[in-house]
């Protein structure tokens, strides 16, 4: 029986997949450039025309592109929308566990998807939402609920998780970028492990709803920071 005009195949959704799988993992090394369509098509080994047949433009498919590779970033981190330490723990926790992510060296990693969201979210505006949506908003997500907990536990002061969630973020988000992308490593190296602690120790003496507890902390992380040092 023929198919009917307007009809797809039933494989249709599985080749899409392969193909912006395929794309994916090639564009996400291309860290230098924003590829074309046409060099996009060249990494799926398909033509052009085929390319817009699964996903419409370039615009379409840097969306589709940014989607699929955030959410299998993300699945890594799911578990951490739940503590199961103190808070402070907690937020060390999660600031190490940022920072793996970001630093991994695997297909998808987040460090990867993040430059890419960036490079091509801050030079086209239809990409922005896909950028935010998609890449950062999760992370924010995540910890966002994650500090809910704590806060509904009276460990931490009642805040916009939000904004305390881009609080803890920024300082490990923008060491990574100018360590990595930026070569910062090259001429003014630093540690960004280090760093996860130092910011995890901040967050902590801002919004620990046991300030004599967190002042106690920061001190002790500082004091293990050093001791490592001098090791």
């Amino acid at each position: 029986m023929p198919k009917l005009k307007g009809t797809r195949d039933l494989d249709y959704e599985s080749k899409r997949r392969a193909l912006l799988y395929r794309i994916s993992e090639k564009t996400l090394q291309e860290q230098d450039t924003v590829p074309s369509l046409l060099r996009m098509s060249d990494y799926a080994g398909v033509s052009v025309p085929t390319l817009r047949h699964y996903f419409g433009d370039r615009h379409d498919l840097i969306d589709a592109m940014l989607t699929e590779a955030a959410h299998i970033t993300w699945r890594s981190m799911e578990p951490l929308r739940r503590p199961t330490l103190t808070f402070h723990a907690s937020i060390l926790e999660y600031s190490r566990a940022l920072v793996d992510e970001l630093l991994a060296v695997k297909a998808f990693a987040f460090g990867d998807v993040l430059i890419k969201s960036l490079g091509e979210g801050l030079l086209d505006a239809r990409i922005s939402a896909s950028a935010r949506e998609h890449v950062l908003e999760p992370a924010l997500d995540v910890l966002g609920e994650r500090l809910q907990h704590h806060i509904a536990r009276k460990e931490m002061i009642a805040t916009d998780t939000q904004a305390a969630a881009i609080f803890l973020c920024a300082p490990l988000i923008l060491g990574f970028l100018h360590q990595r992308p930026l070569h910062g490593a090259t001429d003014r190296p630093m540690s960004l492990s280090a760093l996860a602690d130092l910011t995890a120790g901040s967050f902590v003496r801002t919004f620990s709803a046991d300030i004599d507890s967190a002042e106690t902390h920061v001190a002790a992380a500082v004091f293990s920071h050093e001791r490592k040092a001098s090791l």
